[in-house]
């Protein structure tokens, strides 16, 4: 997120949301907002924002595709879409399209980047073109979303758009279909519950059943044979993990004596979860261990020893709470 457009908050004296949806959903707003610069053309807020919407749909799918959206292209794809959203004549929808695009770029929101005697439409913050376009999955049903998630969640280049349409509203939808597309019998591979996991620290609205789904899944992929599996499997839940200390401390003691050494590293979650659920013996058993091959002392440094010891370490200068695991560990 740009450091421009949180100040810009600050400086209309607002409350930061505390995700990263409703925090571009109230730049978006102060967009709309009248301001001190001239602007011909006049829209009402719900037209503007659901152009807004289209458009940085319309303009990442180009993007994905290599297709450069000059003004015929895009005045013509965003005028079909309000001719069957608004039930309207062709011609009356080309012309708000027109004036949708005009209003974004007075507003400074989009930019025509001018090349000879061709040109493209962009967004002036590539951010807010996914935050736009992540409005517009959220807006879709059910059925739409699942389909289009099938087909795209492997891409990077849709990860933000997926993961800021969670905090756009679509909560179920995205959380169940990438669950849907883990094969849990293949765990060799980074499934595509990680990617749930990264949707549901995205926002605070998700159903605890949802979270707990996702944990169990991660849960398994700790017993992965390839050790980058594991890592990014616990990396991926130490994030939501707090949502339900008590089931995932319930369910990860028998991993901390597991015969691979990386699945042993569900112990970072219980540190996650908090003091309480800390067994010292174990966090010495763990740092003591080594990774199994040497490539791999890097990952096991990152994903393992210094999550631990990070959390150990301001736990033990401070000797919190007066906690007796902790001063034990130290």
């Amino acid at each position: 997120m740009r450091p421009s457009l949180v100040f810009s908050l600050f400086i209309a004296g607002e409350t930061l949301g505390r995700y990263r949806a409703s925090i571009y959903s109230q730049i978006v707003e102060q967009w709309l907002k009248p301001s001190e610069r001239e602007q011909v053309v006049q829209l009402e807020k719900s037209t503007a924002r659901r152009s807004l919407e289209i458009i940085g749909w319309l303009l990442l799918n180009g993007s994905k595709n290599d297709i450069d959206y000059d003004r015929e292209e895009l005045h013509g794809d965003l005028g079909k879409i309000f001719a069957r959203e608004l039930d309207i004549a062709k011609l009356a929808a080309e012309n708000l399209a027109e004036q949708c695009i005009r209003y974004w770029q007075e507003a400074g929101m989009l930019e025509y980047l001018a090349f000879g005697t061709q040109g493209v439409y962009t967004f002036v913050h590539l951010t807010l073109g996914e935050y736009a376009s992540a409005r517009y999955l959220a807006a879709l049903d059910y059925a739409e979303i699942n389909d289009w998630l099938q087909r795209n969640f492997r891409y990077p280049h849709w990860r933000e758009t997926i993961l800021l349409a969670f905090g756009a509203g679509a909560v179920e939808p995205i959380v169940k279909q990438l669950l849907c597309q883990e094969d849990l019998n293949d765990l060799v591979t980074i499934g595509p519950t990680t990617l749930a996991a990264d949707v549901l620290a995205e926002a605070d609205s998700a159903p605890l059943s949802l979270t707990r789904m996702v944990l169990e899944t991660l849960i398994e992929r700790l017993k992965s044979s390839v050790p980058i599996v594991a890592y990014e499997s616990a990396h991926a839940a130490v994030n939501i993990v707090a949502n339900d200390c008590y089931y995932v401390a319930s369910v990860i003691q028998p991993l901390f004596t597991h015969e691979q050494e990386w699945t042993r590293l569900a112990v970072r979650l219980s540190l996650a979860c908090g003091d309480e659920y800390v067994d010292v013996n174990v966090l010495k058993r763990v740092l003591s261990s080594k990774p199994p091959k040497t490539k791999d002392v890097k990952s096991w440094n990152e994903h393992v020893a210094n999550p631990i010891l990070s959390v150990l370490y301001p736990v033990c200068l401070l000797i919190l709470n007066g906690s007796g695991a902790m001063k034990a560990a130290c």
